[in-house]
């Protein structure tokens, strides 16, 4: 993992994490951490069978938890399961956590104290990571809070930093100009070793403008040309359907971001259509384990790109129907069709397009 971590860059993607789609609303359309990029970038096998907890957690258990993995007071964690009526963590708690340790390990670090800057650190690394998979990658908007049997499964901040460098690799690797090229780096390593890690951090209003600036051709769609002779494509990486952690399930909607695949993309069925609500979880295993009638179809995968970001010509005007492509919105001036919207991009023509939440375009 990188050692340090650009929280507002990371903060600048969560924002756009939609978990009904399971993808990254972006102004020209949805992106997502594909499985193909998780074997790119880290080089571990995306294939095999999907994690399930095998007992459920007990609150005693919960408690001897956020104690020893999040820093908690037994106090504090007794109040939080009693609150939540079982083992789970507020997402309130955990932001007060965070804010209380980093004020821990700024007075650690005015006096020098190694040991408990480091085991402070942990703790909050941990406590964002509890928040990150409450709030984005096991989402459930009916609940406050996040179950405690993900923590064990980030016993050591140098495993936590291997998932966020995953995240961090891949917005570098995907949007020109941002991350820094290592100079050591060779095919035969895991791509995230391409860049440099970061010694500062970004500023996230900076970062939200320049995302909502993106144009569809600002974005490398395709990125891993030259890795494939080390990590070759996937079959299962176009699978579409859900994916489970245990009780936790999420939507992998590989048809909402067929660029990334080197496919046009058009406008993708309604979500509903490829998840069933009412799956069990052993089902969801066993669609996942046969694939069979879960991987798009060559009718589904369309036509290959003529160029990397090529969309359907009324692709975005649907996205902008049905989403809120921009972080930041704009005054009403002058505005453009998802027609002329493509025009521009086949065209390469200079300017910022942007797209506002009242479905509409902007060129500046």
């Amino acid at each position: 993992g990188y050692s340090y971590l650009d929280a507002g860059l990371l903060s600048t993607f969560v924002e756009r994490w939609h978990g009904e789609t399971g993808t990254f609303h972006m102004p020209s359309g949805e992106m997502t951490i594909t499985l193909d990029d998780v074997s790119c970038l880290l080089h571990i096998p995306v294939d095999g069978s999907m994690l399930h907890h095998i007992l459920p957690t007990g609150k005693d258990e919960g408690v001897r938890w956020m104690v020893e993995m999040l820093g908690s007071t037994e106090r504090e964690a007794l109040d939080e399961v009693k609150k939540t009526k079982g083992a789970h963590c507020r997402f309130v708690y955990l932001r007060r956590l965070i804010e209380r340790h980093i004020k821990t390990t700024k007075q650690a670090e005015n006096d020098k104290d190694e040991e408990n800057f480091e085991k402070y650190q942990e703790y909050i690394v941990r406590a964002y990571m509890m928040l990150l998979v409450g709030t984005t990658i096991f989402s459930n908007k009916a609940k406050n809070y996040v179950d405690l049997k993900f923590l064990p499964y980030f016993p050591s901040c140098k495993y936590v930093a291997g998932y966020m460098t995953m995240l961090q690799a891949w917005v570098y690797d995907h949007f020109q100009n941002i991350g820094t090229l290592s100079s050591k780096y060779s095919q035969e390593l895991p791509r995230c070793c391409k860049y440099l890690p970061p010694k500062g951090q970004s500023d996230q209003g900076a970062m939200r403008i320049m995302m909502d600036r993106l144009l569809p051709h600002d974005i490398i769609w395709m990125p891993y040309d030259d890795h494939r002779s080390v990590r070759p494509f996937e079959t299962c990486s176009i699978y579409s359907g859900w994916i489970r952690c245990g009780p936790a399930k999420v939507p992998y909607l590989s048809e909402r971001v067929l660029r990334q695949f080197g496919h046009v993309q058009e406008i993708p069925r309604h979500p509903n259509t490829r998840l069933d609500h009412l799956a069990t979880l052993d089902q969801i295993s066993d669609h996942w384990t046969l694939l069979v009638g879960h991987i798009l179809t060559p009718e589904l995968l369309g036509r290959e790109v003529a160029y990397a970001s090529e969309a359907s010509r009324d692709y975005m005007e649907w996205y902008v129907r049905h989403s809120h492509p921009h972080i930041i919105r704009i005054p009403n001036e002058a505005y453009l069709s998802g027609g002329a919207f493509q025009s521009m991009e086949v065209h390469r023509l200079r300017g910022v397009l942007s797209v506002v939440r009242d479905k509409n375009y902007k060129v500046r």
